[in-house]
């Protein structure tokens, strides 16, 4: 009954797709903020829903690639718009948006689409995380933290391609198992090493992986091979932990016979 019931909202969601893809714009004013968000839903019973947090060239095709694939992947999925329409053609453009980002506006919309998913009568998700590329990284641990404080954890906290959180010892408070892939662009050898060794130090539950430095679709698809069996693992029923972390990163390869194709298959960053 519940599959027939998703398979009714989604052809309902077709008629109203954007620009010819599969999911739609939403309007979040149910939820707490007057902004807008990009979602899709699966074809299936929902494995969880994932808060996509876009980078700073703002709401692009990019994060719409993303909430496709994960909803294709099973996964009800919603990118909320932080920069209310504007988009960065540069990054020069792309720096002055994220200056002009008041944390506590994007906060509030990113806390709106967790109520989307958590209190929506046709979409709510079981499980709920976030996942945040770029300067949406950091975002994504201050949204987990928010949740903490308001005794409503969230259940997965991806961080990809962006900063390292500052403070680590306010991770303290975090409960969601986190995954971080970082590269060389984004981190120094030496904030890696403080900030693993801080968390161990707090016995969180994370995943360390640094990306090799290749071209965006690479780095992309590498991503996304954390990021899905991520996901799997922490919205299972009774996952598994994984004990201490390492302080030492993982360092990702491509595999040469797939990496072709899981790039062609995944979007190229902003």
């Amino acid at each position: 009954m519940r599959r027939i019931l998703f398979l009714l909202l989604l052809t309902a969601c077709a008629a109203r797709a954007e620009d010819g893809r599969p999911g739609t714009l939403l309007k979040l004013n149910d939820f707490g903020s007057d902004d807008v968000a990009y979602f899709a839903i699966p074809a299936q019973a929902p494995r969880g829903g994932v808060v996509v947090i876009h980078d700073s060239r703002g709401l692009v095709d990019a994060d719409k690639d993303r909430v496709d694939r994960l909803a294709k992947e099973g996964y009800i999925a919603v990118a909320p718009d932080l920069f209310n329409g504007q988009t960065a053609p540069d990054t020069v453009r792309a720096e002055d948006l994220r200056r002009q980002l008041d944390p506590e506006s994007a906060q509030r919309t990113i806390a709106a689409a967790v109520n989307f998913l958590r209190q929506s009568p046709r979409f709510r998700a079981a499980r709920v995380g976030v996942a945040g590329w770029g300067m949406g990284a950091p975002l994504a641990v201050e949204a987990a933290l928010r949740a903490e404080a308001e005794r409503e954890p969230l259940d997965a906290v991806a961080c990809l391609g962006g900063p390292l959180p500052e403070g680590a010892q306010d991770l303290s408070r975090l409960g969601a198992p986190v995954l971080f892939v970082t590269s060389d662009a984004a981190s120094t050898p030496e904030a890696r090493e403080r900030f693993g060794k801080s968390l161990e130090t707090l016995h969180k539950e994370a995943e360390l992986y640094l990306l090799p430095g290749g071209s965006a679709e690479e780095e992309e698809a590498l991503s996304w091979q954390k990021v899905l069996g991520f996901l799997t693992h922490s919205f299972s029923e009774k996952p598994k932990k994984t004990g201490l972390i390492k302080s030492t990163w993982q360092k990702l390869f491509p595999s040469k016979a797939s990496a072709p194709q899981a790039a062609k298959a995944a979007p190229a960053n902003g």
